[in-house]
């Protein structure tokens, strides 16, 4: 409990100098883009890369595609039980497709991977990596469907092939054909690798925008945190539960299942015009609270 309770403390630290370097104006708009660039393209690659490379790829597959399949299949899961809360909590229609998405799309990548690796260990990051690939997937079909428009097969066809399974699928093939990397050239990819941790947590904590919540609509925001961070958690808790999975397995797939709203799904209502300030109130929201709800469902994992 003190180890996580001391990661979740960290995990505040790193989000609040987000959170003031965008107050100081020391990230502005286009710094943000330009490290998200860094952090998807270069810096989570590597680490995918050099775990993968290091990582006995026969021990771990079978895990691997059950967190993929996990990342592809839970999310419409969650996606029923996001249009169950809100329908029971009597919202209006954009309020129900930002509910709805919300629920079924977490922040796996920026929170999840990072975490993951920060409680368990490279190969929990690993693991957790799959589950967000597989997550890409529903990302682009849950997303649109959620919001009534049509995904396309250019955004699918991104969402499969990017640098992060890329690099991942890479890795593996180095480690099964034991090709062995100089070091001269692994030490610098897996010093990059580091540091997607903290310029992940922080680059996030930039992107909060607390004037969002100047206007808020208080029921459907609490039903849209409360089935993110608490009941579709708890249902996957259970679900994982009773199919008795391989414990890091378990670990990540539920706690990926807790993480905040993904900045993607909550971009999307401002693309399909639905409830802009529900979706970024939502995100920030999350964000604010997950660490808690994060250090109490590894408590419970733990514990289990």
């Amino acid at each position: 409990m003190i180890e996580i309770a001391s990661i979740s403390l960290q995990i505040f630290i790193l989000i609040s100098f987000g959170i003031l370097s965008r107050a100081l104006h020391i990230l502005e708009e286009s710094g943000r883009d330009q490290i998200t660039r860094l952090v998807f393209n270069i810096a989570l690659p590597c680490l995918l890369f050099t775990t993968a490379a290091e990582t006995d790829f026969f021990s771990i597959s079978s895990k691997a595609a059950l967190s993929f399949a996990a990342g592809i299949f839970l999310p419409l899961l969650a996606y029923g039980i996001g249009q169950l809360a809100a329908v029971l909590g009597r919202t209006n229609g954009t309020q129900r497709q930002v509910i709805r998405v919300a629920a079924a799309l977490s922040n796996t990548a920026f929170f999840g991977i990072p975490i993951c690796t920060m409680l368990w260990g490279p190969q929990a990051g690993l693991l957790a990596s799959c589950y967000d690939q597989g997550i890409n997937i529903p990302i682009f079909i849950l997303g649109p469907a959620g919001y009534a428009a049509k995904p396309t097969p250019q955004n699918i066809r991104k969402a499969i092939l990017n640098p992060m399974i890329l690099s991942m699928l890479a890795g593996f093939l180095v480690n099964i054909i034991h090709l062995e990397i100089p070091t001269i050239l692994f030490e610098p990819l897996s010093t990059i690798g580091k540091i997607t941790t903290p310029l992940a947590l922080i680059l996030l904590g930039s992107l909060l925008d607390f004037k969002r919540m100047r206007h808020v609509a208080v029921k459907p925001l609490l039903i849209l945190a409360s089935s993110r961070l608490l009941v579709v958690p708890l249902v996957i808790f259970g679900l994982v539960a009773l199919l008795q999975l391989d414990p890091t397995l378990e670990r990540v797939i539920i706690l990926q299942s807790a993480m905040p709203t993904s900045v993607l799904g909550t971009l999307m209502a401002f693309e399909y015009h639905s409830d802009e300030n529900l979706a970024v109130q939502g995100n920030l929201l999350t964000v604010i609270i997950s660490p808690v709800t994060l250090a109490l469902f590894a408590t419970l994992i733990g514990s289990f």
